[in-house]
């Protein structure tokens, strides 16, 4: 199918583009998200997105982690963020907020769904952004940060157990085997090789 002439857009348009081409699950499961690049929460779901100069995004250098909400409650969440900041230790993220800011961040993200229960929140710290380099160095902005609090689909109701299969993806090297990177690739081509794994 031939492209034809693109239009240049401004941030009007931009803006309506986002929303109207937003997958009617993600309208329909994303709750509130924080943004480090917008300085605050939303819960418009078009407007969830990772500036492409952030080094989490065109170089995958970011870490991640997650919590449930069940019964008003950010399960683990301190463990989490101390995972966190291993993890960001590891991937030499060298100028992360400190604990206490990220579970502000995470708690008011959370609040802004007005939810109790059903709540799943993922949530990444990056390099920084400001570039396209390979090393984060010299990055106008020391990291970012991203929060998501979306439907949580690891239900207690669904199947249980645990399914092995052998594949043919490599294992993980180990410096991505003890940190939470957000580098999932192998993780993505064995679910994909196995489709039982996965959703």
């Amino acid at each position: 199918m031939p492209v034809g002439r693109l239009p240049i857009v401004d941030w009007q348009r931009a803006a309506s583009a986002l929303h109207s081409r937003l997958p009617a699950r993600v309208e329909k499961e994303v709750f509130a998200f924080y943004s480090s690049a917008l300085g605050g929460i939303s819960t418009d779901p078009s407007l969830a997105s990772v500036p492409l100069d952030d080094h989490g995004f065109h170089r995958g250098h970011a870490v991640f982690d997650t919590c449930n909400v069940h019964d008003g409650k950010a399960f683990g969440l301190d463990f989490h963020l101390d995972r966190l900041l291993r993890s960001a230790a590891a991937a030499r993220i060298e100028s992360p907020p400190d604990k206490e800011d990220l579970r502000s961040i995470l708690l008011q993200t959370i609040a802004a769904t007005r939810r109790a229960d059903g709540v799943f929140v993922r949530y990444w710290l990056t390099a920084g952004r400001g570039n396209f380099d390979v090393s984060p160095r010299r990055c106008a902005v020391p990291f970012g940060f991203y929060a998501i609090a979306h439907a949580d689909s690891h239900t207690a109701q669904g199947p249980r157990g645990v399914t092995a299969a052998v594949v043919d993806v490599p294992l993980k090297p180990a410096i991505l085997a003890t940190m939470k990177s957000n580098n999932y690739m192998l993780n993505a081509h064995v679910a994909m090789e196995v489709p039982c794994l996965s959703p």
